[in-house]
């Protein structure tokens, strides 16, 4: 069995530049491919090998082979909790993308009922939802649009915000 000399621990603690390098020369790919086996990827594998090196060197001052035993179990111990940390902030974080995406569709879907019933309202007129529709659904310039209906740029902006108020309203009841 392969021992960690005390002199490379004394050393890390210490934060020698040869004991980092010979660390870094000798243990950062076995870090590595312990991550690898873990991760779904090999990005993710290395990222989580940077996050351990740097909770390994963060918390080198506490290594002691009296209270734990080797420094490869050492290791390895830091290696799997920031695995399964990384997997836990994936997961979360899908999680919260895939409840964003539904408060998307929700919201679209709300907001297409909303402006549907609205359509009904005769005091809004057909070419003012035309506006509407070319400036937020088309992404035509509100410019382009007065081009369109020979109107001022005022006006358009104006029949905009009366509609978007309408919407507003209709949506907060």
């Amino acid at each position: 069995m392969i021992t960690t000399t005390t002199s490379l621990i004394d050393g890390l603690k210490a934060n020698q530049p040869e004991a980092i390098e010979r660390f870094k020369r000798h243990y950062v790919p076995v870090i590595l491919k312990f991550c690898r086996d873990g991760c779904k990827d090999s990005k993710s594998a290395e990222a989580v090998t940077e996050q351990v090196v740097r909770v390994l060197f963060r918390r080198m001052k506490d290594f002691s082979r009296e209270e734990g035993g080797s420094f490869r179990n050492y290791i390895k111990t830091i290696a799997l909790s920031q695995i399964n940390d990384f997997g836990r902030k994936q997961n979360a974080l899908k999680k919260r993308l895939e409840r964003q995406e539904f408060m998307e569709q929700f919201d679209r879907f709300l907001l297409r009922r909303v402006i549907s019933d609205l359509k009904s309202d005769t005091s809004i007129q057909s070419k003012s939802w035309e506006m509407f529709f070319m400036h937020y659904e088309d992404k035509v310039a509100v410019e382009t649009i007065a081009d369109t209906f020979g109107i001022a740029a005022e006006s358009v902006k104006k029949t905009l915000g009366r509609i978007r108020k309408k919407i507003q309203t209709a949506m907060d009841e």
